[in-house]
């Protein structure tokens, strides 16, 4: 039987930004985010481990 899942793209994109987040702390990196656009934006990548952010 073939099961298909809806995956949610902002999701999807969330996971992507974690991992490469946790994969640049264990290599002993720092992390940048750009193209901050919102207060929650900021707020959800500083809990993910973001270093710096720059905001347009």
């Amino acid at each position: 039987m073939l099961e298909c899942y809806h995956l949610d793209p902002k999701l999807v994109h969330l996971e992507v930004i974690r991992f490469i987040m946790n994969m640049a702390k264990a290599l002993n990196m720092q992390v940048i985010s750009e193209g901050i656009e919102t207060k929650e934006q900021a707020e959800l990548i500083y809990d993910m481990g973001c270093d710096f952010a720059q905001v347009r």
